[in-house]
């Protein structure tokens, strides 16, 4: 399919030799014009094998990869000759396949999957640093090599040991960077005892290949007459050092374009440097074009997006035309007393709009951290709304949400022998010859689980019966009493404890040694003289109290997530009549569990997702949510021309501009993410302001009169909660 490109557009494409530098904001058609550019040049006479096309992802480069094969296609009535359209990293993996020896592997070297990249990194790291310190020194070879540096190559470990000085001073700590370069040295000798590959080689490698053979460097350059570097402004140091080599800046008979935009640069905190557009700019003078023309947003949601951006500084000039018609106000701004009413909102609008016809994969909820989809789901699932969460972990997929969920079934259904297994979890002394037994005896005997628990020895019985006990009092209650039945469980709160010891060790953070005689002293418990030698020792009580402090944001973290599944039963059974039987709230309790709605793959579904997620990805209806000071941005320093603000504020415009018809931005006054810190009291986003949605005066004077209410409001909300899980107190552990 053949597009109608504007002014712009054909000057991009028409552009087919010289340096090129485009600017390309939100929904301007890049990669349709890029595409185009390359099908002309080869209608040109240009040859394939010598262009190439090289972008982040996967996806994007398929997708390219397709559109250029159709127009081909149409072209020539037939198969012809492609360019190369791929990833960074791809590219570098096809240099290294090609000249094994020359950087510095054998035959077919194998690429590390993460968790063996972490583990033998880790291994590394273990032999000369703590592991306290393991974490920053991950941190600080994950800035050497988005460099492009290696301790694998004695050139670089100058200006290795540099960087780790600088680093190093940073820390409010004393750490040594010795060991730091020490272990990294180890991690590639290992790396290459193996022949092996990480992520990072199949860049780093070909970088060194290419500096050290100019024979090899030769050959690439004549390979690569014409270069497009898609997404320019996501490139880190080592990729740009990339494209200097293969392209360098003198050259004459080569081409390179780079094609991006630095007001959607929001990867910098994985080494992304969006100042390698103005690097190039500088280094090549490549001619300047902009595509600013969106065909994606109404004007309104346009308008809005460049308000907020125009606030960084030192940007490129370069502003988005919508050349849409707007029909309707496509924006509006909502503020709620706290999270559950934001997402009793955001579920009602999403609900309209599918009932008036939009489809659920049309809609978008985005958000600033993956917590907030944990408060959002509720108002989702009692509704019924189809929805899949993107890199993030949906509700009803942890542990203890399972936990709850057994209960529903195993009342439900009494012959649920799966559901009795994951009950188990929380039942001290059941174990594997218990289970067996019991699933023999229902395949046998076409029993119950109840029937079958009966036919156990009195010891095998002794801690089951209570609980069986309770389902059957749970089935004669109904759903609602969801809550008050896990607060009735005497080892539910030791269960939680140890779930939540399991994920600080999944963290690296073991609990010290002297943990559990620390304990013992702070309950005026009688310890030995040499326990209290242990104690008396530098810095074990300080290390106790911190592990104790992260064990119990853990298990109030567990039990908040716990309450939200409860209160989602609740929400789902209060759309019944008041007079709906007690059969009907179980069905309604069931159907939660019978579609999880991140399992509906082939169901068209409402998408939740990080802003990061959403990059590339447009939707006729957004929601953004938790617009507010703390989450978006999620640092706030107000001094103007600040990196890191400025770094959220293209996030916030990219949140913006996925926005197609109508864009829903949504603030909630007091929330708790989960994170341990409770009920906090927040103030609008910032970026509010500068978009216009809300008045600075307006918005000082509502947050001065809500900051006075807000310690009652937060007193009020803890007494409420004691209700739902009201003996799993964190002061008990």
């Amino acid at each position: 399919m053949k597009f109608t490109f504007d002014k712009q557009q054909l000057q991009v494409i028409n552009h087919q030799q010289g340096h090129g530098l485009i600017l390309a904001g939100a929904g301007s058609g890049k990669t349709a014009s890029i595409v185009e550019r390359a099908v002309k040049m080869i209608e040109s006479g240009g040859n394939p094998n010598e262009i190439v096309i090289v972008t982040f992802t996967n996806k994007a480069a398929r997708e390219a990869r397709q559109r250029i094969y159709m127009r081909l296609k149409e072209i020539y009535d037939g198969e012809s000759p492609q360019p190369s359209v791929t990833t960074f990293h791809a590219f570098g993996q096809r240099i290294i396949h090609k000249n094994t020896e020359a950087c510095g592997r054998t035959g077919i070297p194998s690429l590390l999957e993460a968790d063996d990249q972490d583990s033998l990194f880790n291994k590394s790291l273990r032999k000369y640093i703590t592991d306290f310190d393991c974490k920053l020194g991950s941190q600080f070879y994950e800035k050497i090599r988005n460099i492009g540096l290696s301790a694998g190559y004695d050139a670089d470990l100058p200006k290795i040991t540099s960087l780790l000085k600088d680093y190093s001073s940073e820390v409010d700590r004393p750490v040594r960077w010795e060991s730091f370069l020490q272990s990294f040295i180890d991690y590639e000798t290992e790396k290459q005892n193996i022949n092996a590959l990480d992520y990072h080689d199949l860049l780093i490698l070909p970088i060194q290949a290419l500096k050290k053979d100019p024979a090899l460097l030769k050959k690439f350059q004549k390979h690569v007459k014409d270069l497009t570097v898609d997404e320019a402004q996501d490139t880190n140091l080592a990729q740009y050092e990339l494209i200097k080599l293969l392209v360098p800046p003198e050259t004459t008979t080569q081409t390179v374009i780079m094609i991006g935009d630095e007001d959607q640069s929001i990867h910098r905190w994985r080494g992304a440097n969006p100042e390698n557009l103005r690097l190039f700019n500088e280094a090549y003078r490549p001619t300047l074009h902009r595509l600013e023309n969106n065909y994606r947003s109404l004007p309104e949601i346009v308008n809005r997006a460049e308000s907020v951006i125009q606030n960084n500084l030192d940007r490129f000039d370069k502003k988005g035309i919508s050349v849409r018609k707007s029909l309707e106000e496509p924006v509006s701004y909502k503020v709620s007393a706290e999270a559950s009413e934001m997402g009793d909102k955001i579920a009602e609008s999403i609900k309209a709009s599918i009932n008036s016809g939009v489809e659920p994969n049309e809609i978008a909820i985005l958000y600033r951290t993956n917590r907030m989809a944990t408060l959002l789901e509720p108002a989702l699932i009692a509704r019924s709304i189809p929805y899949q969460i993107y890199n993030g972990q949906d509700l009803l997929g942890r542990s203890e949400a399972k936990i709850l969920l057994a209960a529903i079934r195993l009342a439900i259904n009494p012959y649920d022998r799966l559901a009795f297994n994951k009950l188990s979890e929380i039942i001290p002394r059941v174990g594997k010859k218990v289970l067996e037994l019991i699933e023999e005896g229902m395949g046998n005997n076409k029993s119950s689980v109840f029937d079958e628990v009966m036919k156990l020895s009195a010891p095998q019985q002794a801690n089951i019966v209570p609980m069986l006990t309770s389902i059957y009092k749970l089935r004669q209650e109904g759903p609602k009493a969801l809550g008050q039945w896990a607060a009735g469980q005497p080892d539910m709160q030791a269960w939680i404890i140890k779930k939540s010891e399991a994920t600080l060790k999944t963290k690296k953070l073991h609990k010290p040694k002297a943990f559990d005689v620390w304990k013992q002293y702070n309950r005026n418990q009688p310890i030995s003289p040499e326990e209290r030698q242990i104690l008396a020792e530098t810095g074990v009580i300080k290390s106790c109290e911190n592990h104790q402090k992260r064990l119990n944001e853990t298990i109030g973290n567990t039990i908040d997530r716990m309450k939200l599944v409860w209160k989602t039963i609740n929400d789902r059974c209060a759309q019944l009549s008041p007079d709906a039987s007690l059969e009907d709230q179980w069905f309604e309790a069931n159907a939660v569990i019978a579609a999880p709605p991140d399992e509906e793959k082939k169901r068209p579904s409402v998408h939740l997702m990080s802003i990061h997620a959403s990059k590339g990805l447009e939707f006729k209806e957004v929601h953004l949510a938790g617009f507010s000071n703390g989450l978006l941005p999620l640092n706030i320093d107000t001094n103007p021309g600040n990196e890191h603000l400025e770094d959220e504020r293209r996030l916030a415009y990219v949140g913006i501009t996925r926005a197609k018809d109508k864009l829903h931005v949504h603030h909630a006054e007091h929330i708790n993410l989960m994170d341990g810190k409770g009920y906090r009291y927040v103030k609008p986003s910032i970026f509010s302001e500068e978009a216009g949605f809300v008045e600075e005066e307006k918005q000082e004077d509502t947050m001065e009169d809500d900051k006075e209410e807000s310690s009652d409001v937060d007193e009020v909300r803890r007494n409420c909660v004691d209700a739902v899980i009201k003996d799993c107190a964190i002061s008990a552990v």
